[in-house]
């Protein structure tokens, strides 16, 4: 018999997300057909949507529990195995994967933590990146030139009026000095701590002020990182949407987005790429894993996790401070860039490929 595997997909911002299913598919191999269901595309979604399409899967998989709501329509769903990779922290999913039998694959062991704690089956799945073509690689680092930081605009104060309008408490809880991310807030909220009764109950309304709540966090971290490194003279080239000239800061450079392909172009010309970690702090993201994979260095706050996975003189340069942050990189010549973004790509490529992940986890 002649399996086939079912993959749900959508209408991504960009092309970064089907860059990762892409690696995804490229996991799973010729060992299945494949077969890809865009959710999104709705002119011949009913004529595809039928019984049949469900004969001999072996298992699914979707993106941020896509999917999820077809279950109730096709019964036989619940003898499938489901896969789903969540980017983000499960409460930006909740509503669609909550009471499923859906497997989630979390980016962070936080969201694992989270994820179980409401019941449901969850594992660490570890971000990863591919090469789509060697054309990327550049080994030549004098060309290289720029802190790029992909980063888009949020509106800080348009997100706070909603949170203060119905969770007024919650929005004083955030602003008490302690608490830097979501984790910080739900555990200050009673949640992943067993010995609490959370303050409030997790329903369609909770769940989405929570998620402005992050949004909040986010956005608030991402100005202020901004800020500080234009206080401190370091110039930033920003790439991403929403910013306006009231927004933009001198010291800086701002730059439209732009398709993933021609960013990950942009990252290979970068001398650095900045990371704010948005509240990820046990787990990777796209912006440590494809610039490295593509040899440039990344730019970070340290924090446990990231110095375990990334030693010192493995693609990483790590921060303190950020009026530390120039003469750090003055410190990195040709040749010690070279050494650190030679380990790096070594360690992503050994360790954080999505078709390696695929093998390990998905099957």
């Amino acid at each position: 018999m002649d399996y086939k595997v079912l993959i749900f997909s959508g209408n991504f911002q960009y092309g970064v997300v089907d860059d990762f299913i892409e690696g995804i598919v490229d996991g799973i191999g010729e060992k299945y057909q494949i077969v890809q269901v865009n959710l999104s595309d709705k002119s011949n979604l009913a004529s595809i949507l039928t019984a049949s399409l469900f004969d001999n899967v072996k298992f699914i998989v979707s993106v941020n529990a896509l999917g999820s709501d077809l279950i109730p329509h096709f019964p036989v769903m619940n003898k499938i195995p489901f896969f789903s990779l969540l980017l983000d922290h499960p409460l930006h999913s909740m509503t669609r994967f909550y009471g499923t039998n859906m497997r989630l694959l979390c980016v962070d062991k936080d969201h694992v933590n989270f994820a179980r704690l409401v019941g449901m089956n969850a594992e660490f799945f570890p971000h990863a990146a591919r090469v789509k073509s060697n054309s990327y690689l550049d080994k030549s680092f004098e060309s290289k030139d720029g802190i790029l930081f992909p980063a888009s605009f949020f509106n800080v104060d348009a997100i706070k009026e909603k949170i203060i309008k119905f969770f007024p408490q919650g929005f004083e809880l955030l602003n008490d000095g302690i608490v830097e991310n979501i984790n910080d807030f739900l555990l200050k909220l009673g949640f992943m701590d067993n010995r609490r009764t959370p303050m409030i109950q997790l329903n369609k309304n909770s769940i989405g002020v929570l998620i402005q709540c992050d949004l909040y966090l986010r956005a608030r971290r991402r100005l202020q990182i901004i800020q500080d490194f234009a206080q401190c003279g370091v110039s930033l080239n920003i790439i991403g949407s929403g910013w306006s000239a009231s927004t933009k800061l001198d010291t800086h450079r701002y730059y439209e987005p732009e398709p993933f392909n021609e960013l990950i172009q942009r990252m290979v010309r970068s001398r650095f790429v900045l990371h704010h970690s948005p509240g990820f702090n046990l787990g990777l993201h796209e912006r440590i894993t494809y610039p490295l994979l593509h040899r440039t260095m990344v730019l970070a706050a340290g924090n446990d996790y990231l110095k375990e996975q990334f030693k010192p003189g493995s693609g990483i340069l790590f921060y303190d401070e950020i009026d530390k942050v120039e003469s750090l990189i003055k410190s990195v010549d040709d040749e010690r860039y070279s050494e650190n973004v030679t380990r790096g790509s070594e360690i992503v490529a050994r360790n954080y490929m999505w078709s390696k992940s695929v093998s390990k986890h998905i099957q």
